[in-house]
């Protein structure tokens, strides 16, 4: 991913996505960062979006591979 498009995805959509990569449902998402479940589907849905994934498969690919690991 280019630094351009690293830009364009918001620090809380990277947490959300590395989240997501680590197995957790919007739900849990939604009670770990303290915030309601419509945001986390908005946050998901708009870096999805922008990076062009599909599925959670690609988000956790897209994790490994950009380096954006969240610790639990």
């Amino acid at each position: 991913m280019t630094e351009i498009h690293r830009a364009r995805v918001t620090r809380r959509e990277r947490e959300i996505l590395a989240l997501i990569a680590t197995g957790l449902s919007n739900v849990a998402i939604a009670s770990v960062l303290s915030i309601s479940l419509q945001t986390v589907r908005t946050h998901r849905k708009n870096a999805m979006r922008k990076l062009g994934l599909h599925n959670a498969a690609a988000i956790t690919a897209h994790v490994i591979l950009s380096g954006n690991n969240v610790r639990l």
